[in-house]
Parts: C-alpha cells; sequence; structure tokens
C-alpha cells in the first residue's frame, strides 16, 4: 500500500515537473525566437505563464538575451532553450522551497511566541495566588 502510494506521488511529482517544464519550454523559444527577429513590443504583449512572476520573467529575458549575444540561440537552438528552461524550473522550485521554509519559520515563531505568553499569564496567576494567600 504505501509502495503504490509512493509511486504515486513520485509520478505526480513527474508529471507536474514535465507540465513546468514544457509550458516554460514553449515560453522560452517564442521568447527566443521573437527577441533574435527583434519584434519591437513584443515583450509587453506577451504573457507569461502563471508560475512565472516578475523576478523569473526578467532572468527569463536575461538569459535570453545573453545566448542570442553569444548566438548560442543559432547554434544550439534546442539545447539553448533546454538550459534555459532547466535553470528557470530550477530557480521558481527553489523558490518555493524558501517560501514554505518561511512559512514554516512563521508558524514555529507563532507557536513559540504563543507558549511564552501562556507560560507568563500562568506565571501571573500563580503569582496572584501566592500573594492573595499572604493577605489572609
Amino acid at each position: 500500500m504505501q509502495k503504490e502510494a509512493l509511486g504515486f506521488i513520485v509520478t505526480h511529482m513527474k508529471r507536474g515537473d514535465n507540465i513546468l517544464k514544457s509550458t516554460l519550454y514553449d515560453f522560452i523559444v517564442e521568447t527566443l525566437l521573437k527577441s533574435r527577429t527583434g519584434e519591437r513590443g513584443w515583450a509587453a504583449l506577451q504573457e507569461p505563464p502563471r508560475c512565472v512572476d516578475a523576478h523569473t520573467l526578467e532572468c527569463i529575458y536575461i538569459l535570453c538575451n545573453e545566448a542570442i549575444e553569444k548566438k548560442e540561440d543559432i547554434r544550439h537552438f534546442r539545447t539553448t532553450a533546454a538550459c534555459i528552461t532547466d535553470a528557470i524550473a530550477t530557480l521558481i522550485r527553489e523558490k518555493e522551497e524558501v517560501v514554505h521554509a518561511e512559512q514554516w519559520r512563521k508558524r514555529q515563531d507563532e507557536a513559540k511566541a504563543k507558549m511564552v505568553e501562556e507560560q507568563l499569564r500562568k506565571e501571573e496567576v500563580a503569582l496572584g495566588m501566592q500573594h492573595g494567600m499572604e493577605g489572609r
């Protein structure tokens, strides 16, 4: 049962990764072609995939422009597009890991603050009870 579940998870992750990479690859190919042909204003009109934020989009444009300057897109178009795709997919995955780590850290800090607050409240109650008994 666990092997089947693990197999499903691994297959699902690979499928998700393949979808991400194919989406990025198509976008990068289009970006390389339009950059090479010098179409004016295409970048403003181009709709990036949903998985691409502003920073990642800028990274794609930089990597594509570097490939064009070095003429890598002419000599080894598919390899260049695949390398850029792999780099961007790695960037997106690492960003997700950082976001998840930050969220986890934030939840841990909130839980710790709540425990400290609860401990302080208990100490205040204990001190109040102690002072109440001394007054009798």
